[in-house]
């Protein structure tokens, strides 16, 4: 999902526009992949985790139209945005269930 934030931030760098499939609202978690890392070597670690699936995430969703605001807040710049039709099959999305993460302390 990081796509998002790199494809974003380097169109705006670049004074080109955003696009945008679908009207924006789909969801998505994002997650550092260095969080994602780090998450699962501390499961790796704790006997408490065997046999167990853990979400890591955010736990938060975020919309598309948002991750596109807050680049162009924190990038201060502005462009316009492109909406162009969400491909077949592109799911509305989700964020993780990240209560077992929390439960069992994968988080600082």
């Amino acid at each position: 999902m990081d796509e998002y934030i790199t494809v974003f931030t380097m169109k705006l760098l670049k004074n080109k526009p955003l696009t945008i499939f679908g009207n924006g609202t789909q969801i998505r978690d994002f997650t550092h992949v260095n969080d994602v890392a780090e998450a699962t070597i501390l499961a790796a670690e704790k006997q408490s985790t065997i046999g167990k699936t853990i979400n890591i995430g955010t736990g938060k969703p975020t919309t598309i139209q948002q991750l596109a605001n807050i680049i162009m807040n924190t990038t201060n710049t502005k462009t316009p945005l492109q909406y162009k039709p969400k491909p077949k099959g592109d799911p509305h999305g989700g964020y993780a269930e990240t209560t077992q993460m929390k439960n069992t302390a994968l988080t600082k």
